[in-house]
């Protein structure tokens, strides 16, 4: 795995959780769900996605400055938005 390589060249390494996983252990039933109860899980997917997105790479950015550019990356299964 990406993640384990660069763990083992002593970066620390922030690994951003899937989404629609972490909301469909939660107990969403996606087939018990109409079509516009699907549509409105999948915008909440989405929205969830980008404020996983930038909660952990404003961890890093935080990280960086109190670790004084200790080597780090976000590693994302998913990406929505472009990389930064």
């Amino acid at each position: 795995m990406i993640a384990d390589h660069f763990r083992g060249l002593g970066w620390h390494v922030y690994t951003v959780p899937e989404a629609a996983t972490t909301l469909f252990h939660g107990g969403v039933a996606w087939d018990e769900m109409s079509e516009q109860q699907q549509y409105v899980f999948q915008k909440a997917i989405v929205k969830t996605m980008m404020t996983f997105e930038e909660t952990f790479v404003q961890v890093r950015l935080y990280s960086i400055l109190a670790l004084f550019l200790h080597p780090s990356l976000v590693y994302y299964y998913i990406l929505l938005k472009p990389c930064y």
